[in-house]
């Protein structure tokens, strides 16, 4: 081990290199990984991660819901992934415990 630490977004190797956020990207992902990833990343002792923002799509918000144990109607994937949508445009990170606040936010608001 060097020591050195590897730029997050390194290609194959940084922390970021694995991670999406264009909804169509993570979409194609879904269905099949090599459409974007030439290798695992497993291969490189990394992990896939899906980034939650401006740019998601309803199959990657409703694959990290699921991901996380939740259960959403149609109509609240479309509340939460519109205040996802909305958060993000504040320039704020969507992290799990933020996530968790949204999905409690449309489970909560009248049908």
């Amino acid at each position: 081990f060097s020591g050195i630490t590897l730029p997050r977004n390194k290609p194959v190797t940084g922390e970021l290199a694995f991670s999406h956020e264009s909804g169509i990207h993570i979409a194609a992902i879904l269905d099949d990984p090599a459409t974007y990833e030439y290798f695992t990343p497993e291969l490189v002792g990394s992990e896939r991660h899906f980034i939650l923002g401006k740019h998601t799509g309803k199959k990657a918000l409703e694959y990290v819901v699921a991901s996380m144990g939740c259960e959403l109607s149609e109509k609240q994937v479309c509340q939460v992934l519109d205040l996802v949508k909305g958060h993000s445009e504040h320039k704020c990170h969507i992290t799990p415990e933020v996530l968790r606040k949204l999905i409690r936010k449309a489970k909560e608001s009248p049908v």
